[in-house]
C-alpha cells in the first residue's frame, strides 16, 4: 500500500491537474514541485496551475483508493469547468475504484454531479504561524 502521512488507506495518486493559486504558507506540494520535482515535465512551470490531458489516459483497478490531484487544488476558482468534467468522466469509467478529492473551496463541489465512488474532502488552512 502506498499510503501518505495523512491518508494511510490511499493506494495511488493521480495528478491530471497540478498546481494551486491559494499560496498557503505551509504547502508541502508546492515545496515538492519547486524542489525535488522541478525538472519533471509536470512541474517545469513550477506550481502554476496546469491541466495535463495526457494523464486522462489511465486505468484503475477495482479496490484501489486513489487520491486525485494530491499536487494541487482541482476545485480552485481558477480551474476551468472542462478540466474538472474531463477528470470526473474518467472517474465515472471506474465505478469499482474509490477516489479521494480534497479542496479548500468545497462550495465548488455543488456545481458538479460527483460520482458515487468519490470521497469529497476539505482541507482547512490557518493563518496561525507554526514552528
Amino acid at each position: 500500500m502506498m499510503g501518505t502521512r495523512m491518508f494511510k488507506s490511499v493506494t495511488r495518486t493521480w495528478n491530471p491537474w497540478t498546481g494551486c493559486d491559494h499560496g498557503c504558507t505551509y504547502c508541502w506540494a508546492r515545496d515538492l514541485a519547486t524542489g525535488r520535482l522541478q525538472r519533471s515535465s509536470k512541474y517545469m512551470a513550477g506550481f502554476n496551475p496546469r491541466f495535463h490531458p495526457t494523464a486522462l489516459d489511465v486505468k484503475f483497478r477495482p479496490g484501489e483508493f486513489v487520491f486525485v490531484v494530491s499536487m494541487g487544488d482541482l476545485w480552485g476558482s481558477w480551474v476551468p469547468v472542462y478540466a474538472i468534467e474531463a477528470i470526473l468522466e474518467v472517474i465515472r469509467r471506474f465505478p469499482k475504484t474509490d477516489f479521494l478529492l480534497q479542496t479548500k473551496n468545497p462550495a465548488r463541489y455543488l456545481e458538479f454531479d460527483l460520482p458515487h465512488n468519490v470521497y469529497a474532502g476539505v482541507t482547512i488552512e490557518s493563518d496561525v504561524p507554526h514552528p
